[in-house]
């Protein structure tokens, strides 16, 4: 976040087997930096979600 006041919008992509409406998110990135783009993904054989950063 560039400041306080300022919000900073990046290039995402959360899959809906991941968090549907955003619920268990805090956990997987509280207080960690990713290089955008961002996509977070999971499948029914991963325990838990995969995080790829940078070139898709």
């Amino acid at each position: 976040q560039k400041g306080e006041d300022e919000a900073m919008f990046v290039e995402s992509e959360i899959s809906p087997l991941v968090s549907y409406a955003g619920e268990g998110l805090q956990k997987l990135v509280e207080g960690r930096k990713f290089t955008t783009p961002v996509h977070l993904s999971q499948d029914f054989t991963m325990d838990e979600p995969e995080i790829v950063e940078g070139e898709w």
